[in-house]
């Protein structure tokens, strides 16, 4: 495809510019500029690029085609007569889409100021937490890192019976409107310079990392950094019990009453893993019950109900002792871009399990971008080689990239993680971990893990990921299993518990697949549930063989659109990771909707997230030949409505993007 010209040819370069956004404020609307920031990012920043049987929806003939399940005309709740629908996806992200991701101007806090050096390869960690804390107490702002690298370890006071004393985390964020931010990845790097981060890593973002019971500096202080501690399941006084059965997505929440609650209050919906709940699920699901972070816009006394700011997604029934409860104040407005992260390879892997670069918990309406991880001089290691790797297979971190954990509306652009020392069981080597709701990754990219991309339980609802990849390079050493890896090779999943309604947008497989299925392994059991993949692009198929994609979803899962050069082995409709394995349940025969198998190139509308925000937001496109997908689809609309462009036809209305012109 040949990329479009700039909306500005020179003979109107006297006219306002792309690159200077200052002035297109000035004359544009919000949400244009919304949908740029949100839905598409900035183009000069990306990395290159048990109910039925099978039913197949054939794809139109004609030029475009369209899901049945998306007709022109759709609006959330829209439900054909199988009871098949699609999922609202437009509230993922920063501010549900309607706010671009802000720049913020400061206070600014210079971590040279506190003592860090960029160039003297000494312990800069005091520093960096100095100036984090002194941005804190502030109330908020900027923690600058200029352009250098800065060594980092974790705070570790000594220990006690070979144990380790301290907290494994080098930095941590606990307040809001906090922002860590370097020169950009190439010129602002971090790096770990220990071998021991074991439930540890660079930066851990969370209010409450610790337990206020634990004493300072003693080994106490390692047992509370507690992972899988949850405020989301601690209530705040006591929950109010649903009246009724929500058995569709819905805003508006009937409660027995709703005394206690007021308008702005943050709420979970949750619906738990009672007798009844595991019943419906034939006995095969596990995890910690339906959790939906919400907050309350609107109550009604006299019917006892709340409306809530984005619809639930699965059913909840009083016979899963359904509620709903106030729990502790998250973080927001955190942010953390332009840096880049790698850790020193280690001698043993026990001591760097379950770690990560970075562990955002706890926290809502914040961001990363432009974010990655790089091969670090000091490393020497990679896969297959126990020292002299070549760049593309030299470590790069301990075990895990990035988890998003009870978070909700988290914005992660631009952010590529590769590489992982430790690939081994128990919870390692995964590069991209969703355990929240609503959050958007686009424009990212994992390479080399374990599982690259992965949504792990309950809590993973309603997140999408856009036009990102999944990859293994081509000299990735071909076995499943082993010292080459340190661990196993596997596959981008929807790993546990009914991680369910999230949409796979856009997706690249490169040499990986995308695996949505029964899980009979660990007590996973059933993995997903009303998940879309939507116009997935497939390079190539996984390293090691197999379909690209596997739905395998309880209820319907929907596959819709596929496209690339790979034209064979594309999918799999039926059979768990272990096809035939005889702990998979003879009852379990779920659903999957296909369409349009290798012809995502002409599936209307090319993006789903994109199409579903412009119509909450109402974003109308002024010419027929830009879209709001379109790379310059806000720079030309505010030009045009700002009376400086007419186009190159006004019936049809088309702005002639590939023509270079004076408009």
């Amino acid at each position: 495809m040949t990329r479009p010209n700039p909306p500005f040819s020179r003979a109107s370069s006297r006219l306002i510019k792309p690159g200077r956004m200052e002035r297109i404020a000035l004359v544009s609307s919000a949400l244009l500029f919304a949908l740029l920031a949100i839905a598409l990012g900035d183009p000069s920043n990306h990395a290159p690029k048990g109910m039925s049987a099978l039913v197949v929806e054939p794809a139109a003939a004609a030029e475009t085609w369209r899901s049945s399940l998306y007709p022109p005309d759709w609006t959330p709740g829209y439900t054909d007569a199988q009871g098949r629908f699609l999922h609202d996806f437009s509230y993922a992200g920063y501010h549900f889409g309607q706010d671009p991701i802000p720049t913020v101007p400061g206070p600014i806090f210079d971590v040279r100021q506190y003592g860090a050096d960029g160039a003297d390869q000494q312990d800069d960690t005091q520093a960096i937490q100095g100036a984090i804390n002194a941005a804190q107490a502030a109330g908020g702002g900027v923690v600058y890192l200029p352009a250098g690298t800065y060594f980092v370890t974790p705070t570790i006071y000594g220990t006690q019976g070979g144990r380790y004393e301290g907290h494994p985390w080098a930095l941590l964020i606990t307040g809001s409107r906090v922002v860590l931010r370097g020169d950009g990845p190439d010129r602002t790097r971090i790096f770990y310079n220990s071998t021991f981060s074991h439930r540890g890593g660079i930066l851990m973002v969370n209010p409450r990392p610790g337990r206020p019971e634990v004493t300072p500096g003693s080994w106490q202080e390692v047992v509370a950094f507690d992972l899988n501690k949850s405020d989301w399941r601690e209530p705040l006084g006591d929950p109010i019990p649903l009246s009724a059965d929500l058995l569709t997505p819905t805003k508006v929440i009937p409660l027995q009453t709703t005394q206690g609650l007021e308008v702005g209050d943050w709420v979970v919906i949750r619906g738990y893993k009672t007798e009844a709940f595991i019943n419906d699920h034939q006995g095969n699901v596990n995890g910690y019950g339906l959790q939906y972070y919400r907050q309350i816009l609107a109550i009604d006394r006299d019917a006892n109900t709340i409306t809530v700011d984005i619809p639930t997604r699965y059913p909840l029934k009083r016979s899963y002792d359904s509620q709903v409860y106030k729990v502790k104040p998250a973080l927001e407005e955190v942010g953390i871009e332009d840096l880049s992260f790698a850790m020193l390879e280690s001698p043993n892997l026990e001591d760097i399990s379950t770690s990560y670069v970075l562990y955002i918990k706890n926290t809502r309406h914040s961001w990363v971008r432009n974010v990655s991880t790089y091969p670090p001089p000091q490393n020497s290691g990679g896969y297959g080689y126990p020292s002299g790797a070549p760049e593309e297979l030299k470590y790069h971190i301990h075990s895990y990239g990035i988890e998003l954990r009870d978070t909700r509306n988290i914005t992660v652009d631009n952010a590529h993680f590769a590489n992982p020392q430790h690939h081994g069981e128990g919870g390692n080597g995964y590069l991209f971990i969703i355990q929240g709701n609503d959050n958007l990754i686009r424009n990212s990219s994992a390479a080399n893990g374990r599982h690259n991309f992965s949504f792990k339980g309950m809590t993973a609802s309603g997140n999408v990921l856009y036009a990102s990849t999944s990859r293994f390079t081509p000299n990735y050493p071909r076995v499943a299993e082993g010292p080459e890896v340190n661990g196993k090779t596997l596959h981008s999943d929807f790993h546990m518990w009914l991680s369910h309604a999230n949409l796979i947008d856009n997706f690249t497989l490169d040499g990986d697949s995308f695996l949505a299925q029964y899980r009979p392994c660990c007590s996973h059991y059933i993995a997903a549930a009303q998940n879309v993949f939507w116009n997935t692009n497939v390079i190539r198929s996984h390293i090691l063989g197999g379909p690209a994609v596997v739905s395998d979803q309880w209820g319907w899962g929907y596959i819709i659109g596929m496209r690339g050069p790979q034209k064979e082995n594309l999918l799999s409709l039926s059979g768990s990771e272990n096809p035939g394995d005889p702990h998979r349940p003879d009852f379990y025969e779920p659903a999957s909707l296909l369409a349009g198998e290798g012809k995502g190139e002409s599936l209307e509308p090319q993006s789903l997230y994109l199409d579903q925000l412009q119509r909450r937001l109402q974003i109308h496109a002024s010419f027929n030949d830009v879209p709001p997908d379109h790379p310059y689809f806000p720079y030309i609309e505010a030009l045009y409505q700002a009376g400086y462009v007419k186009g190159c036809s006004q019936e049809p209305p088309l702005y002639c993007p590939e023509r270079a012109m004076n408009r």
